[in-house]
């Protein structure tokens, strides 16, 4: 099935995070513009998915698991991966290792048996998805603003900043 994302728009929201919001999601998931696995150089990627319970609004949840799957789709064993779910609290999927076709496969059942409950506390998976991986992408895939744990607009930019300052890059994509 393809896809394409028909347009985004980087801002700075009111909570002081950088997103990237994404105008729509044609076929469920967006085409990430990234060399086949063979062609790269090894990269870390956290993917930070918002398991709150407004995820469950209409298809979100479903459109979230699906662009996550993407990007692990893309990832290579020399790549390494976080899956981090962020609700009430911030919770791992799994250990973060190498993007191995089994550390992959795993990535996805634990997406896919994945339920949406509770806040949203962004700050919190953030944290955890940069320190798992150190250096490389983190994506966090969310429909809107935090509700749980920081969400001073000054603190979240010093958390973003900081983040930033270890060599974790974050895009947000959000999913209405």
């Amino acid at each position: 099935m393809g896809s394409a994302v028909v347009g985004f728009a980087r801002k700075t929201s009111a909570r002081g995070l950088t997103l990237v919001a994404v105008a729509a999601l044609c076929a469920i998931a967006p085409r990430f513009h990234t060399p086949t696995r063979a062609a790269h150089a090894p990269h870390a990627l956290a993917i930070v998915l918002d398991a709150s319970d407004s995820m469950n609004g209409g298809d979100k949840l479903a459109r979230a698991r699906a662009a996550a799957d993407r990007a692990i789709d893309e990832l290579g064993p020399g790549d390494r991966l976080a899956v981090v779910t962020c609700s009430t609290r911030a919770a791992m999927l799994g250990a973060p290792g190498a993007a191995t076709d089994e550390q992959r496969a795993h990535a996805h059942a634990a997406i896919a048996a994945l339920e949406a409950d509770g806040g949203t506390d962004l700050s919190d998976g953030i944290a955890l998805g940069a320190r798992a991986i150190d250096r490389g992408s983190l994506v966090l895939i969310t429909d809107g603003e935090p509700t749980e744990g920081e969400r001073d607009p000054a603190a979240l930019a010093r958390l973003e900043a900081g983040v930033a300052a270890r060599g974790v890059t974050i895009e947000t994509m959000l999913v209405r």
